[in-house]
């Protein structure tokens, strides 16, 4: 009988060891079986970047976008807390602007364009339309003191624009029209294409097909834009702007800026017509 001793435990396991140096797993006999194994995996082609494509069974379908949920109609009641906001109109104004309708902090304050995201009150300034800061609690001074008035389609709040309704919309118009007709402001400034486009659908029972932003009409011209209606009498230039609220990214603020500016060159034009026209004549 040998008295060589039998092999450990440990011993066995070192004939399987990871050696650095070869890189390659071993064992007194050669290559092993996991050797073996893991050279067979290599050849296979590499896994796809797609891990919906390595679980056998399952469709690999794109994921889908959630979609926002557009905001219901809300009625008066929900609001009637809250005060509207008064007209500011009177005779021999220079521009009247008139808005969407009234959000919940404008109400609350009780002046136009009150939210802090709004940039109607930094547009006006910064257009030259005024010759100094304003904010929304100057609103009532601009009448006096600059000849601008302000006015809303609607004009009961609400949080935005989807809480309003179409059919409230479209049966303001008239409302609006009979507001601004006595006073025939020298410019109307629509701000918000969605202003005008209820305007053109309520005057001729058609979707507003082309717009360009700036003026829309201009009494004693022969109209460019096709605009085929009169509106408050037909004694205003009509302008559109974008809207200012915040919520509203485009068109971009540079470009929102050049088109007041374009309205701020219309109020100095009537501006220097008006004081020939006062200018006595030798």
């Amino acid at each position: 009988m040998s008295s060589k001793p039998l092999p450990s435990f440990g011993d066995k396991l070192k004939n399987f060891s990871y050696n650095a140096c070869s890189d390659t797993l071993t064992d007194e006999n050669g290559p092993s079986k996991a050797l073996l194994l893991l050279a067979k995996s290599l050849k296979r082609s590499p896994p796809s970047l797609n891990p919906t494509n390595e679980l056998e069974g399952l469709p690999n379908e794109p994921l889908k976008k959630k979609q926002k949920k557009k905001k219901a109609y809300v009625g008066p009641e929900a609001y009637s807390h809250l005060s509207h906001l008064t007209p500011l109109l009177r005779e021999n104004l220079i521009c009247v602007f008139v808005g969407f309708n009234p959000g919940i902090e404008t109400a609350i304050q009780g002046h136009y364009y009150a939210h802090c995201s709004n940039l109607f009150w930094k547009l006006i300034y910064e257009s030259g339309c005024v010759n100094r800061k304003v904010s929304f609690i100057d609103d009532q001074k601009l009448p006096d003191e600059f000849g601008y008035g302000f006015h809303d389609l609607v004009t009961r709040p609400t949080k935005g624009i989807d809480e309003l309704s179409a059919s409230e919309m479209l049966t303001a118009v008239p409302t609006l029209e009979a507001d601004l007709q006595p006073f025939a402001p020298r410019i109307i400034c629509i701000v918000g294409k969605g202003i005008w486009e209820k305007i053109y659908r309520f005057k001729t029972q058609k979707p507003l097909k082309s717009f360009e932003w700036g003026v829309q009409y201009r009494p004693g011209e022969n109209d460019t834009r096709g605009i085929p209606f009169l509106f408050a009498g037909g004694k205003s230039i009509i302008v559109v702007l974008p809207s200012t609220s915040g919520l509203v990214t485009s068109p971009s603020r540079s470009k929102k800026t050049e088109l007041w500016k374009s309205l701020a060159q219309e109020i100095e034009t009537l501006r220097q017509e008006n004081k020939s026209s006062k200018t006595p004549v030798d």
